[in-house]
């Protein structure tokens, strides 16, 4: 296969005037009318207590945007930070979200940094019947194996079920080695109460080789069926990182096999699977070049066309490295805040077209960036 770019534009950006320029964490879905709904994170700063998603839809496949404003504000209590808002669309039509919320209402670091412990999370979540312009508060999420939960993406299955894959946190002031879990909770009644729970990935800090810490786990349902995730390899230990790791699912994501390396080298990968079989994933890389890069398979991620590797965009002003070994597990976590690109996703638009959408910019100001990706 090989793949081509096309169309690159900004998607949103802050005025010059205005003081909340900070644009990250984009989440997308495609509805089954056609229409794409993108959120993204706003603030005045990557790792400010103001944080808030901001919404946009298109009809057109993304070649044009209307802005819906902020109307998840509702879910935010003073202080505490909304992240990423990941998205789907229910059968009935009806999208969901749930957000990660960081609570910033005391002047500390976000990571203790003795412990490792996170700042208290929680999932706040809600349903709109009108494609994103006005939302309904649900309870939060809840069923996730810690209190310290933190949801990352949604997908919704053909028989009505909604996945949420989380991420877990130590408590803030916790002792004691950090056991990460990564999985998957349920929801059956389309985000108003959530169980069975599944744990896909998980890290033994006291076995030395098996460390890993498997973050930023990306979904998709694959054409045949099949459920992939993708995850960043932390090993944390050395403050390195491995290969992409990837986890499938033959059963709707009730059991999963064990996470296999893959070729590619990087951090956050979002699948995208087309209807024909095929599968293109979006990366971010944050080695000596900073990158967004997409790969293309034809077995549902086991194995990637090495021809197919093409850079969407090269980020030309500085950012804080990858996992190279050259910080704690603490001071690299605390490091994110330093990260001006990344986190890409991107839904099919035509059988052989991809809309891929990230952030990018400088230390204080950045941008909704996208980019169209033709297959041949």
């Amino acid at each position: 296969m090989r793949l081509s770019v096309d169309g690159h534009g900004i998607v949103w950006q802050a005025t010059d005037e205005d003081p909340v320029g900070h644009a990250c964490e984009p989440r997308i879905a495609r509805r089954a009318n056609g229409e794409i709904v993108l959120t993204h994170r706003v603030g005045t700063r990557r790792e400010s207590n103001d944080g808030r998603p901001h919404l946009l839809r298109s009809v057109n496949g993304g070649h044009a945007w209307e802005r819906l404003g902020r109307p998840l504000d509702m879910l935010a209590d003073d202080g505490w930070d909304l992240r990423g808002a990941a998205l789907a669309e229910l059968g009935s039509g009806a999208l969901l979200t749930v957000v990660v919320a960081l609570d910033k209402s005391i002047d500390r670091p976000a990571y203790n940094p003795v412990t490792e412990g996170l700042v208290p999370v929680r999932n706040p979540a809600a349903t709109s019947l009108d494609g994103g312009r006005t939302w309904r508060r649900l309870s939060d999420l809840h069923g996730g194996p810690v209190p310290q939960t933190a949801s990352q993406g949604l997908l919704a299955l053909p028989d009505g079920d909604v996945l949420c894959t989380f991420e877990t946190f130590k408590a803030y002031d916790e002792p004691g080695p950090w056991r990460y879990l990564g999985g998957l909770v349920r929801s059956r009644d389309g985000g108003q109460t959530w169980g069975d729970t599944v744990i896909s990935a998980a890290s033994d800090p006291d076995d030395d080789p098996y460390d890993t810490m498997w973050w930023d786990p990306r979904i998709a349902r694959l054409a045949a069926g099949e459920l992939v995730q993708f995850t960043y390899a932390f090993r944390h230990r050395t403050g390195t990182e491995g290969p992409v790791h990837a986890l499938w699912s033959r059963d709707d994501g009730r059991t999963w096999t064990p996470p296999t390396a893959t070729r590619l080298h990087g951090q956050a990968t979002y699948p995208i699977p087309l209807d024909d079989g095929r599968l293109i994933v979006l990366q971010q890389r944050r080695g000596d070049e900073g990158a967004i890069v997409a790969h293309a398979s034809t077995d549902g991620g086991r194995t990637f066309d090495a021809a197919s590797e093409t850079v969407v965009y090269r980020h030309p002003t500085a950012s804080a490295p990858g996992a190279i070994g050259a910080l704690s597990a603490f001071d690299y976590l605390m490091s994110m805040d330093r990260f001006t690109f990344g986190h890409p996703c991107g839904v099919a638009t035509a059988g052989d077209e991809v809309l891929a959408i990230w952030y990018a910019g400088g230390a204080t100001r950045t941008a909704i960036h996208s980019a169209r990706l033709r297959i041949a």
